[in-house]
């Protein structure tokens, strides 16, 4: 049965504006179908607003767009050359043409890996593997990767070099077409060098802003600018994408991407009260961020237990509200200090 949850998201946007999560559980899993598009004559938007920093900010990449495709992730055990990527257990495809190209991915405990990927017949594994989000992804959280590929075709001999930074920069809403959505936003900068028979050739500059929301298995925006550098030339690209749409194929209950941080009243004159719903843990540390990141209040909480906090010593503003639980599931809320 498939279960279309966009709808959902804008109602607990609007009438909540409350959670902001991406851990285990919202990244993409097997049986997700997800339709997304891509901004019109983007030459005409000024792209520096969305690259800003810092906690509560208010992005809007609200225009004209036109359809960009539907992906779908599947399993990779009935893959016949599974073998060739270890430990992968996850595949991203673009659904009308599932043969074309696949991404081979690891998810686990720890976070979301690429394994490397397939192009018809041509394999490239990268070591070690790439790492896309870790779980739990949180604000301020800064990760690097080096890795490269080497792999032949038609003969000749190509290798790949990879170096990425990735820093979970900022938090607040983004308003789309459909709504406005609380997130936190991911800047990955990444180079590739390629080199073919030990000589250089070119090089691929990705700079990327990902902004990631409960629930969806892929960001809810993606801000993508290319420079790609051949013999030929230098060329430049740049999309803004939007995932509009998420189809979950599975018996997957639809409340399990519901509230799960309980903030309230919000907003908040003096005293708030925090408790974690429908999910299970021994222990969880939280911590009140204000808008420049600094954290201005913490403690440690036990299941089942309510927080009662006393905020009247906090200046008027909005702040991020973090949850870890067990040291592996993180939970957000924007609370509101009037």
């Amino acid at each position: 049965m498939k279960k279309i949850i966009t709808l959902l998201f804008s109602f607990y946007a609007i009438s909540t504006f409350a959670q902001i999560t991406y851990n285990e559980s919202d990244g993409p899993k097997v049986g997700v179908t997800l339709y997304s598009r891509i901004l019109e004559n983007n030459e005409l938007m000024n792209f520096d607003p969305l690259k800003e920093t810092g906690g509560n900010k208010s992005w809007d990449v609200r225009g004209v767009y036109v359809d960009n495709g539907i992906l779908e992730y599947i399993g990779t055990q009935n893959l016949y050359f599974k073998s060739h990527f270890p430990g992968t257990n996850l595949c991203r495809v673009d659904k009308p043409n599932p043969d074309s190209s696949f991404i081979m991915m690891e998810k686990n405990s720890t976070g979301l890996y690429i394994i490397g990927t397939r192009d018809s017949s041509l394999d490239i594994v990268f070591t070690p593997k790439l790492t896309l989000v870790p779980f739990p992804l949180s604000y301020g959280m800064n990760f690097q990767n080096d890795a490269s590929a080497d792999y032949t075709q038609q003969g000749i001999n190509f290798k790949q070099d990879f170096k990425s930074n990735a820093n979970v920069d900022s938090w607040g809403t983004i308003r789309t077409n459909d709504g406005t959505f609380p997130v936190i936003k991911m800047k990955t900068i990444r180079i590739i060098e390629i080199s073919v028979m030990g000589f250089p050739y070119g090089s691929y500059t990705i700079e990327n802003y990902s902004w990631l929301t409960s629930g969806l298995a892929d960001p809810i925006v993606t801000l993508e600018f290319r420079e790609i550098e051949t013999p030929l030339g230098l060329t430049n690209d740049t999309s803004l994408t939007n995932t509009y749409k998420q189809e979950i194929v599975s018996t997957r209950n639809i409340q399990n991407a519901g509230l799960k941080l309980s903030v309230s009243p919000n907003p908040v004159s003096d005293l708030v009260s925090i408790q974690c719903q429908n999910v299970n843990f021994k222990e969880a540390t939280y911590s009140v961020i204000n808008e420049e990141g600094k954290t201005v209040m913490n403690g440690i909480a036990k299941n089942n237990e309510i927080l009662h906090l006393n905020l009247n010593t906090l200046a008027s503003g909005n702040y991020l509200v973090q949850m870890l639980l067990d040291k592996k599931t993180m939970l957000f809320d924007i609370l509101t200090k009037q």
